[in-house]
């Protein structure tokens, strides 16, 4: 199952954003929200509430209330 979480109207170029996305992909999201969390780029503040909201959209698609943190992983696009 998916979950999806659109973050608009960021005050950024997209470039600058890729290349922290390009870091993020692919990893497990517990792993993704602590490189997220401590890196110093401005654009992961912004990853890290869009992985955030798509978690919590996650949950609430879910119904089986055992899916955590460390089941789920970010899709490459």
């Amino acid at each position: 199952m998916e979950a999806k979480a659109i973050t608009r109207h960021i005050r950024q170029s997209p470039r600058k954003i890729r290349v922290v996305l390009n870091e993020v992909r692919g990893r497990e999201v517990e792993d993704a929200l602590n490189f997220l969390h401590f890196s110093k780029a401005k654009a992961a503040t912004q990853i890290e509430k869009t992985v955030r909201s798509a978690v919590a959209n996650m949950r609430d698609i879910e119904s089986d209330p055992g899916v955590t943190k460390e089941d789920l992983h970010i899709k490459e696009w």
